[in-house]
């Protein structure tokens, strides 16, 4: 399912903040794409994924097995992030 940004806040809970924080740090355009309108859309099933690797990722720190993990953006020139 496709859906706007305010559909995607009512369905999974995060304010407007928390999705631009999510698509400038971890999310691609898997996850959501400008229509030739301009509208920004989100994939649900995709961003549910990424909600569960990321659950899992939280299990295996719990467990005492935490590994480093890097996040890059294709199109910046930042250093990656280490969370």
């Amino acid at each position: 399912m496709i859906v706007t940004e305010k559909k995607l806040s009512d369905l999974v809970g995060y304010t407007s903040g928390q999705i631009r924080r999510r698509r400038e740090l971890f999310w691609d355009s898997r996850h959501y794409w400008k229509e030739p309108g301009g509208a920004i859309v989100y994939s649900i099933e995709e961003i549910k994924r990424w909600q569960e690797s990321q659950k899992a990722a939280g299990s295996a720190e719990l467990d005492g097995s935490k590994t480093e993990r890097y996040i890059v953006k294709p199109s910046t020139s930042h250093t990656p992030l280490l969370v």
